[in-house]
């Protein structure tokens, strides 16, 4: 997202994508911290879902 950034092709969309994940993943983090097995599950999932996202988005920008 980065480089997508740097490029100039990035949307408000993407950029809401690359912020969500980001949040995920620290969410995962933590959760995985505490032990919480079925929420680091649903808390990778999301961070899984807005990467793909992210990356079906760049190409129409």
């Amino acid at each position: 997202m980065l480089i997508a950034a740097i490029a100039g092709v990035s949307t408000p969309a993407t950029v809401l994508a690359a912020q969500v994940y980001v949040a995920a993943r620290l969410a995962h983090y933590l959760i995985y911290a505490a032990g919480i097995p079925v929420a680091r599950i649903f808390t990778f999932l999301s961070s899984l879902h807005r990467r793909s996202v992210s990356g079906l988005m760049l190409p129409s920008a």
